[in-house]
């Protein structure tokens, strides 16, 4: 009988890497041998969101007398309902929660039960910016806070930042002291942990990036596909830059084809011949870059697909609105993965990546076989520790 090993990660929303990691990291555990479950709240008072009552309070309460604070933290919410899709996408969504990530629901009081039970071999918190360093309200289901001491694992969770603001300092440091095994998504937050704890942890790689593409390609095998004809894909978060624009022109001048966007089509578009948005789920989303001619993108989920499925792309630096830029994230990738080339800033006017140039993918496939090899011995490891112990574990 395979062990279970419960994940708690980031799942609701309508976002594509938040999603897809939760699926990676799903189909990961159980590849290695486990079976993994996904565990979450109860439902909020939105379906879809993680929008809880307590939740709210305490960003009420911290925010008060912290102006500044509330108005940043009302931008970061209302940035994340634009853009959101149409009503058929929301469905494909909601259709992949169901079906492929298969929550499993809990009060926070049955979650400490449930976690404690002998046949919950460990506990899981990762990945995405669950530990996101500026957050008014510091969830502790994302720090593992209902699961025993000895069973907590923490897998490339992301402070989404390079440094713990004045407020949350106190919070995390506890929280983060209260792991056995911690492990980080970048390397500036393995700093943070050095600064806080004294511990030197492992940085490890993305859980969309550790299942390879014969892998999602298997995952997309039951969908007809979308579009039989040539294509470009232009997956934008924001609105593109004037550089961006330029780079899609020329694109076009050489590859005659049509254009898709997803998740929608913004003004700039336009002028722009047989472009058409798509209204995709998460399979979809797959399946529309693994087939497409050139993927042009301003997002790190749409950079690590176009990678890890050996897809022509570029990269380009994100019209942020009210979020913080996190185009260092796109960068870090693209460095260690020896494709910093394929990266367009501001900058880089008139300075473009040749359109002629091909893609080599064999170096990049080569590095991402290590990196996955690192976070295999992580984890293995975690579990086998886990496993092991005499039960003279100290809790909190």
């Amino acid at each position: 009988m395979r062990k279970k090993v419960l994940i708690t990660t980031v799942y609701k929303g309508y976002n594509y890497g938040t999603s897809l990691q939760a699926y990676a990291s799903k189909i990961y555990i159980s590849n290695l041998g486990y079976d993994p479950e996904i565990i979450g709240y109860k439902d909020g008072i939105s379906k879809g969101r993680d929008i809880r009552i307590k939740k709210l309070i305490v960003l009420f309460l911290r925010t008060f007398w912290r102006p500044k604070l509330f108005f940043k933290t009302f931008s970061t919410y209302k940035d994340s309902f634009k853009n959101v899709g149409s009503a058929e996408s929301k469905k494909a969504f909601l259709n992949f929660q169901e079906f492929k990530l298969q929550i499993k629901k809990f009060s926070w009081n049955g979650l400490k039960k449930y976690s404690s039970s002998d046949n919950i071999l460990a506990c899981l918190c990762g990945s995405d910016q669950i530990w996101n360093a500026t957050s008014i309200y510091v969830d502790p289901i994302y720090y593992l806070r209902y699961a025993p001491q000895k069973k907590r694992v923490a897998f490339a969770p992301s402070f989404g930042k390079n440094e713990i603001p004045f407020y949350n300092r106190k919070i995390i440091k506890k929280y983060i002291s209260g792991f056995g095994y911690l492990s980080i998504r970048e390397k500036q937050g393995a700093d943070i942990i050095k600064e806080l704890t004294g511990k030197k942890v492992p940085v490890l790689i993305y859980p969309t990036l550790l299942l390879d593409k014969e892998t999602w390609l298997e995952t997309i095998g039951g969908l007809n596909r979308i579009y039989n004809e040539p294509y470009i894909l232009l997956y934008f978060l924001d609105k593109p830059s004037l550089v961006a624009l330029e780079f899609i022109d020329k694109l076009l001048e050489i590859n005659k084809c049509k254009v898709i966007s997803i998740p929608m089509v913004y003004d700039e578009f336009s002028n722009l011949i047989n472009c058409v948005s798509f209204h995709a789920g998460p399979l979809e989303f797959i399946d529309l870059i693994a087939n497409a001619t050139f993927v042009c993108t301003d997002s790190f989920h749409g950079t690590a697909f176009s990678v890890n499925l050996n897809k022509p792309f570029v990269a380009f630096k994100r019209n942020y609105w009210f979020a913080t830029d996190q185009s260092s994230r796109i960068v870090s990738l693209l460095e260690k993965l020896n494709l910093a080339d394929r990266f367009i800033s501001d900058k880089d006017y008139g300075n473009h990546v040749s359109l002629e140039n091909e893609i080599s993918f064999e170096n990049s496939n080569e590095i991402l076989e290590c990196l996955r090899s690192k976070s295999k011995e992580y984890l293995l490891n975690a579990f086998s520790d886990i496993e092991n112990k005499d039960g003279d574990y100290n809790e909190e």
